[in-house]
């Protein structure tokens, strides 16, 4: 019976690290999301805001 407890602990254990790992992947991912997300909004506003300083009537942005 204790080598039952023993391996429920070690099983519980391994259980929490690989949720763990999991979820560091996933943050990872969301916050390469999110980063890549705003310094893209970033760069169209200021190209946007570049170009119409030049008098180009061109935009950039996203389509449809």
């Amino acid at each position: 019976m204790e080598n039952m407890n023993g391996a429920l602990m070690i099983g519980i254990a391994f259980a929490l690290v690989l949720l763990i790992a999991a979820m560091r992947s996933k943050t990872e991912l969301l916050i390469n999301f999110i980063m890549r997300a705003v310094l893209g909004t970033l760069a169209i506003y200021f190209i946007n805001m570049f170009l119409q300083s030049q008098g180009f009537a061109w935009r950039v942005g996203i389509g449809p």
